[in-house]
């Protein structure tokens, strides 16, 4: 049966516009809280934010002191506004649920007004009237109106850059936390971005995707304040915050995922998961990384189901859930329609439409995308290490023009497959609003993990039964 109404998602839009009082500018219609009580709650806002300046949740309880009860109790409303995040694009989510419900509640209606009709001789001429009527309401309301005059840009855009001088709001962006000049040189990993990393098979795009995330949700603080401190001031900046991260993955499950997560994070490394019998010492060893890898912000979706139906869903799922970056591995490995074969002479378009669902998705749910891809295989004797252009993207140029970054990870090393520690090379080759330029990493494939590429390393260390990256 449809879903109707979900208080849940009314008391997070309703906690958003008391935590975020700057959205009502930009309000929904009324009819969209199902529930009278969030209904009143919700028309109270409006008026008191045309008479409010700085509009909070006391504020709030003081004009209605004595009608608490109308909207459902203090206690409603304080619950609203603790369920809210702290990010307020992430309202946008909650807009679109509640859309949703209110036009599956018309539909309903619109279908019982028809059946009635039918069923006691209706006039015709009075049902298709009643039709387009209720028809005519859903097309109104069918889009988010995000327009704004002058003075509502002024406004917003002067709170914006307020909440970035008293440090609420961090205008730089997400850091990777990969290698520090990597981080220094991408500006602009804000929410709602695409940013599309690139690379042929078995270079390692999983491994640093699975890397991105650890490194996102572990995040730069230790336990030792004292190290931090000291951190902190050589970087000369704040230590990054963990950041809840969502791995989705249709080309592996979590048994071949997990090996490179915590390999890459304990003395391990890949070797034991290439033996026999697994050895007690590292066992051991894991089983203390995992204790606090528990505690991690981090969700990963392995099911295997290449409809971009089933990503989309996990990535509004994992918005939900609080997660600010969302690594999706791989990109051609998705299929927009499985109904539809896919064949050459289409796959440019069906890889077009899947680039452009997840640039939406990230502006939709105010996330920032990473989305994984594969770089065509070149041909001639030197293809290999040759450098990569926006053109050797696989599939379609489209990837090129919806991506806000778009990077490569690749080798100059024609041995590269065969080297247990290989010099890689990250190439930022798009970035909106940003420069570009290229930084060489070492990539040591028994950890799996990145680290600053020094030229110290022997070119010649060869270990050919070590585990090659995905």
């Amino acid at each position: 049966m449809t879903k109707l109404f979900d208080t849940a998602t009314e008391d997070k839009l309703l906690g958003y516009y008391i935590r975020f009082p700057r959205l009502l500018r930009n309000p929904v219609p009324e009819d969209y809280f199902h529930q009278s009580t969030h209904r009143l709650a919700y028309r109270n806002l409006q008026l008191l934010s045309q008479k409010a300046d700085n509009l909070d949740i006391h504020l709030l309880l003081d004009f209605l002191k004595g009608r608490e009860e109308e909207v459902g109790g203090a206690e409603t409303l304080i619950r609203a506004y603790s369920s809210a995040g702290e990010d307020p694009e992430h309202a946008a989510v909650f807009v679109d649920r509640l859309k949703g419900f209110r036009t599956a509640r018309m539909l309903t209606t619109l279908s019982a007004s028809i059946s009635d009709a039918i069923s006691q001789d209706t006039d015709h001429e009075q049902v298709i009237s009643q039709v387009e009527r209720i028809l005519s309401q859903i097309r109104q309301t069918s889009g988010n109106r995000n327009i704004y005059d002058s003075n509502q840009l002024a406004d917003m855009f002067t709170e914006y850059l307020q909440e970035a001088v008293d440090g609420k709001r961090k205008l730089r962006g997400i850091r990777t936390l990969l290698d520090h000049r990597i981080d220094e040189l991408l500006t602009t990993l804000h929410p709602g971005a695409l940013f599309v990393l690139a690379a042929r098979p078995s270079v390692g795009k999983t491994t640093v995707g699975l890397e991105i995330g650890r490194k996102l949700a572990t995040g730069e603080h230790s336990s030792d304040t004292l190290l931090d401190e000291l951190l902190a001031e050589q970087l000369g900046r704040e230590l990054q915050q963990p950041v809840k991260t969502g791995f989705i993955s249709r080309e592996m499950g979590w048994r071949e995922l997990m090996p490179k997560l915590v390999g890459a994070a304990t003395e391990a490394g890949l070797t034991p998961f290439a033996q026999d019998n697994f050895p007690g010492w590292a066992f051991e060893d894991i089983k203390k990384y995992l204790e606090s890898f528990r505690n991690l912000p981090f969700i990963l979706d392995d099911l295997p189901e290449l409809g971009m139906r089933s990503v989309l869903d996990s990535i509004a799922y994992m918005a939900q859930q609080g997660c600010k970056v969302i690594i999706v591995d791989y990109l051609q490995l998705l299929r927009y329609d499985l109904a539809d074969a896919r064949s050459s002479d289409n796959e440019q378009v069906e890889v077009s439409k899947i680039s452009k669902s997840l640039k939406g998705a990230a502006r939709q749910h105010g996330v920032l995308v990473i989305a994984l891809s594969q770089l065509n295989r070149p041909q001639g004797e030197r293809a290999e290490i040759t450098r990569p252009s926006l053109k050797s993207l696989r599939g379609s140029g489209a990837i090129e023009q919806d991506a806000d970054i778009v990077a490569f990870l690749w080798s100059d090393q024609k041995d590269y497959r065969q080297q247990t520690r290989a010099k890689l090379i990250f190439t930022l080759e798009k970035q909106r609003g940003g420069r570009i330029d290229e930084i060489p990493l070492l990539f040591d494939k028994g950890r799996p993990s990145f680290s600053p590429w020094t030229g110290e390393h022997n070119p010649d260390e060869i270990e050919n039964e070590s585990p090659e990256a995905a």
